[in-house]
């Protein structure tokens, strides 16, 4: 191998070192008769730093290498290569075992769908939501709730607090208030008359 090579030569890439930044590439017909390939290093875009960030790399991945300064000892991953046939239409996939977004002011995201699906989300800090909401399951909930406007309740609910009510609230179902209520500043709590027949005093 001492002739240079310059310019950009289709190769494969065969294996890949996530450490070290570095892949096994072959790259015909420089390669022939190395079975396992040659070290190839990658020329990341402008604004990924490899100190910073990382791109998942694929085995068997089609691509373009160059050679620094002609050396084929010194091959340079810069580009994947098209197929021709086959390629995904409409889509732009990121992949990577995990996945950070930084922005110093804003990010906005502007879709007729957004669809996020995980087993657990987390979102620190303030939310407003504006348009209708609907919530299917269950919900466990922590600290005051203010309510402005009319609340209509389909279903039994349990309150083991207090209850705070400035405006309508209707009950298509029983309500459990164990410590007590304030309706229109009166206070009321839960008792029972037990008889022959029974509970006869259903709560308040």
């Amino acid at each position: 191998m001492n002739n240079q090579y310059h310019g950009f030569y289709p190769a494969k890439i065969l294996s890949y070192n996530a450490e070290k930044r570095t892949a096994k590439v072959t790259v015909e017909p420089i390669t022939n008769g190395i079975q396992d390939g040659i070290t190839a290093t990658f020329a990341y875009p402008v604004g990924d730093d490899d100190l910073d960030t990382e791109r998942e790399i694929l085995e068997g991945a089609d691509c373009y290498v160059f050679f620094d300064q002609g050396d084929p000892y010194s091959p340079v991953i810069w580009a994947y290569r098209s197929h021709g046939t086959g390629a995904v239409v409409d889509y732009r996939r990121i992949r990577q075992e995990n996945i950070e977004l930084y922005a110093k002011n804003n990010i906005n995201l502007f879709a007729k769908k957004v669809l996020i699906e995980a087993p657990d989300i987390i979102l620190k800090g303030n939310v407003t939501h504006e348009g209708n909401y609907k919530h299917t399951g269950d919900m466990t909930h922590q600290g005051d709730t203010l309510q402005v406007g009319k609340y209509t309740l389909n279903g039994s609910q349990t309150i083991s607090g207090g209850l705070g009510v400035s405006g309508i609230s209707n009950f298509a179902a029983m309500a459990y208030f164990p410590q007590g209520a304030v309706i229109n500043g009166t206070p009321y709590s839960v008792h029972y008359h037990i008889g022959a027949h029974g509970n006869t005093s259903p709560p308040v």
